[in-house]
C-alpha cells in the first residue's frame, strides 16, 4: 500500500515483534519511522513500542501505532507506554490507500 502511494523510500517489514527488533537493530541508521501493528504475534505492538522507546538509540524514532480498535483505553495505553505515539486507530483511517500520498523528499 505504501509503495503504491508513491513513497520512494525502502520499506522494511517483519512478521512479528521479535523479528521487528532484529530488523530495527540491523538497520538502525536507515529507519525514520516505525509503522506498528498492535496485534503482532510473539510480541505485541505495545510490548515492542515499550522496548524501543526505552533505548536511547531508538527512542526518537517516530512510531505510528495501528489497531482495528478505536477504544479510548487502547489510545491511553499506547500514550502511556510512549507519549510520542501517533495512534492511528481505525476511526482515523477512512481510506488509507487513497489518503496516503507522499509529498516529502525522496
Amino acid at each position: 500500500m505504501l509503495k503504491k502511494s508513491g513513497i520512494p523510500n525502502e520499506i522494511l517489514q517483519a512478521r512479528n515483534g521479535e523479528v521487528a527488533l532484529q530488523v530495527l537493530a540491523g538497520n538502525l541508521q536507515d529507519i525514520g519511522l516505525i509503522l506498528l501493528d498492535w496485534q503482532m504475534p510473539l510480541m505485541n505492538g505495545l510490548e515492542f513500542m515499550g522496548g524501543v522507546s526505552k533505548v536511547p538509540a531508538t527512542a526518537e524514532i517516530p512510531i505510528v501505532m495501528v489497531t482495528a480498535s478505536s477504544s479510548e483505553e487502547n489510545k491511553r495505553q499506547a500514550l502511556e507506554v510512549n507519549p510520542q505515539t501517533l495512534p492511528a486507530m481505525s476511526s482515523n483511517l477512512t481510506n488509507p490507500t487513497t489518503s496516503c500520498r507522499w509529498s516529502g523528499p525522496s
